[in-house]
């Protein structure tokens, strides 16, 4: 789960500010994104910083696809 008091405080134009840096994942379901996760991508080293389901969405395997999806975007940057 997000952190609440972090992501309060956070404004959308500070988030899309800082896209480019990492890698972003999502799922929508039709046209919802349910969840997503983000990773910085490094050859020296990565990080799975982020990983978020929308309540109503969870228990659905969502953020286990993302973070396998995350997994294997990193392992192929570390060749």
């Amino acid at each position: 789960m997000g952190d609440p008091e972090w992501w309060g405080e956070t404004a959308s134009t500070q988030i899309a500010e800082r896209m480019h840096e990492r890698l972003w994942l999502g799922i929508k379901v039709d046209t919802q994104l349910v969840s997503v996760g983000g990773a910085t991508l490094d050859t020296w080293g990565s990080n799975i910083a982020t990983v978020v389901t929308h309540e109503k969405h969870r228990n659905r395997g969502y953020a286990t696809s993302i973070v396998s999806a995350l997994v294997e975007q990193i392992l192929q940057n570390q060749t």
